[in-house]
């Protein structure tokens, strides 16, 4: 069960079967002194006091299950209420304009006098501001080609330096000596699981990009795949007049109300969206993104979600992947489909339906993993589980045919992996790592 692209609904237990993923099983710890072995003790116990700790956040709160409507305040409040509402209608209006886009959405749904006011703030003064409209270009998918004319999120200069310096550097070695082709399974020098780049396309795919520069990315994407013994179906052969295309979300405009119902918790990491669960924004008589009155949800729908709209996206979620080489894949859960371009609101609702699956698969993880830090030495890297569980956003390669799934911008995408003090630091503070500091 390893393909690309399975949309299953499949709980933890059923796709491991009982196995353990093979880069959260024990290792063999490496000799080591009676106070070095006091010390690791002692690390052991606090990190697997975070994890319980962290693990009992989501388990001690099960209203994330619950699939029932949130109550709503509706919008027939008290006569007397909507006169004191009147009697303060500019303060409120002062008040709503210094507020987070959260606060926006909830007064609409309060009485028809807070939902004027919160209308009046919402509306976009400009059209490159206006997620009502179609903009810069009709909704497209992956694939599509960027029209050569439309000059959108061009990339500086510096960052095509940045790149093609990267591209140099990180060809088959590290800078820190670390091979990262197949070899580096039968090299104990070298580790198991290594950092998998996948640069932004707002980069590679930007209108300002030479085909020098694309080819020099594709073929880079080429061999990190087959370093990854994932061979990939489309030519990356040179071609003089190489076209942009749309091919992560890193290209794509979002709605601010959308990423303001995330706040600190939405991040695009190469080239996905990452929406991290917090466990307060899933509490039932919560405000947040899991739990908005009808009046929001509507006023969402009117909008896109990105600039150009998208017509089709992912909801995936993280998980181990059973065998080597690779350490990780994403679990489809849902597709959002919208021929004239997917709207917030439903985007939203599909969310919340994936949420459940995606809390499930992360406690089971961080139950394997705490299983794994307790077996094994600080200098063995089994940090492959995030430190909360995630919602993914990609673009759905499916849309534009199956063969798009071999895209290579696509899989290394998919395949991408941070370092492992990146990823560690998601569980503790950098204070507390004691491994030897190799990416």
């Amino acid at each position: 069960m390893d393909r690309t692209g399975d949309f299953q609904f499949i709980s933890p237990t059923d796709y491991t079967n009982g196995e353990v993923p093979w880069c959260l099983q024990p290792q063999e710890p490496p000799p080591c002194l009676e106070a070095e072995l006091s010390e690791l003790q002692l690390w052991t116990r606090d990190v697997l006091d975070i994890i319980d700790h962290r693990v009992a956040s989501y388990e001690s709160h099960p209203n994330y299950q619950t699939k029932s409507a949130p109550k709503t305040m509706g919008a027939d409040c008290s006569s007397s209420a909507g006169s004191r509402v009147a009697r303060i209608a500019e303060l409120l209006e002062e008040i709503l304009r210094y507020t987070n886009t959260v606060t926006h959405l909830v007064a609409l749904g309060v009485c028809k006098k807070w939902k004027d006011i919160a209308v009046l703030i919402t509306k976009p003064s400009t059209a490159t501001e206006d997620f009502t409209l179609a903009y810069p270009c009709p909704p497209v998918k992956f694939g599509d080609l960027v029209p050569q004319e439309l000059r959108w999120l061009e990339a500086p200069a510096e960052e095509f330096e940045y790149l093609n310096e990267e591209l140099d550097t990180d060809l088959g070695w590290t800078r820190d000596g670390i091979y990262r082709g197949m070899d580096r399974f039968n090299n104990p020098n070298m580790p198991n699981i290594v950092k998998t780049i996948c640069y932004p396309a707002r980069i590679t795919q930007a209108p300002n990009a030479t085909s020098d520069q694309i080819y020099g990315v594709k073929f880079f994407y080429h061999e990190q795949l087959l370093w990854s013994d994932i061979e990939t179906l489309l030519s990356y052969t040179y071609n003089y007049r190489l076209t942009a295309k749309w091919v992560d979300v890193t290209q794509f405009k979002f709605n601010p109300y959308f990423t303001g119902l995330f706040q600190d918790s939405f991040e695009i990491i190469n080239g996905l969206s990452e929406i991290t669960l917090q466990p307060s924004s899933l509490l039932k008589d919560g405000v947040g993104w899991h739990n908005l009155p009808k009046a929001s949800t509507d006023h969402l729908n009117s909008q896109f979600v990105t600039q150009p709209p998208i017509i089709s996206l992912n909801i995936s979620t993280w998980i181990p992947q059973l065998r080597k080489p690779r350490v990780r894949k994403a679990l489809h859960i849902i597709n959002v489909k919208n021929d004239g371009g997917i709207r917030t609101g439903e985007l939203i609702s599909a969310m919340k339906s994936a949420s459940h699956l995606a809390i499930e698969h992360w406690i089971y993880q961080a139950k394997q993993l705490r299983t794994a830090v307790a077996a094994s030495h600080w200098e063995h890297d089994v940090w492959v589980v995030d430190g909360a569980p995630k919602l993914l956003l990609s673009l759905d390669p499916f849309a534009s045919g199956e063969e798009r799934t071999k895209s290579l911008y696509y899989l290394s995408c998919m395949h991408a992996l941070p370092g492992r003090d990146e990823r560690q630091a998601e569980w503790m503070p950098r204070s507390m790592f004691r491994h030897a500091r190799r990416s």
